[in-house]
């Protein structure tokens, strides 16, 4: 199958040619690499992404074992970015992962005029609205992804400043998160970003899925 790098024969089903190439040109920045942020870049790294910024100023704990995808007993109390990092490379060596251990108002704003798309897998709404204020300015597109409990939310440029109106800490820390929920939404997320990033994420423009578990059922709000 010429032009078809053989890592990513499973792809092309669903994915052509020129949809694998694109997609090895583009840059996505992952704000938090804990429960959401780690599962959305492993899937993104293997479905051909060709950069990935990496951002998190947090180190593992223990309390992340249940859920966060690069937490394991050798890894705690190392940065989350750095880790992410290093086990992507060894997923995917194509890829160009750069590692930011520090906090989203302490990266350098040109950086953001090089990406092609923000995740947000944040924790708190002060940031939250921060990252939106920034892509608003540099017209980046933005997904957005939460849990708490067996509740997750995602979607693509929503207004997060009328989801998160008060500064808070997310539901994942009021109802806690378990590991299939978080999985779960992230597998979404990665669905928005990589249709964003090909331009046919037109249906999908603001609007915010909202996911129960125990019922299976989505509920949209369109803003």
């Amino acid at each position: 199958m010429s032009g078809l790098n053989e890592r990513y024969l499973r792809n092309h089903a669903t994915l052509s040619l020129e949809d694998q190439a694109h997609l090895g040109e583009c840059r996505v920045m992952i704000i938090g690499c804990g429960g959401l942020g780690g599962y959305v870049a492993e899937n993104l790294t293997r479905l051909g992404v060709g950069k990935l910024d990496l951002v998190d100023p947090d180190e593992f704990a223990i309390h992340n074992l249940n859920r966060q995808r690069f937490s394991n007993t050798q890894t705690l109390h190392q940065n989350k970015a750095q880790c992410a990092a290093f086990a992507l490379e060894v997923i995917n060596p194509e890829a160009k992962l750069t590692p930011l251990e520090v906090g989203l108002e302490e990266i350098e704003e040109t950086r953001f005029k090089e990406v092609d798309l923000l995740v947000d897998a944040l924790d708190n709404s002060a940031s939250r609205r921060y990252l939106q204020k920034i892509a608003v300015a540099y017209q980046k597109p933005l997904v957005h992804g939460a849990i708490g409990g067996l509740g997750m939310q995602y979607g693509l440029n929503v207004p997060l400043e009328k989801l998160y109106a008060e500064d808070s800490f997310g539901a994942e820390k009021r109802e806690g998160n378990l590991s299939f929920v978080a999985s779960g939404c992230a597998a979404m997320m990665s669905y928005l970003a990589m249709i964003s990033l090909l331009g046919r994420a037109q249906a999908h423009e603001g609007i915010l899925y909202r996911f129960d578990w125990c019922d299976m059922e989505i509920t949209p709000l369109s803003f």
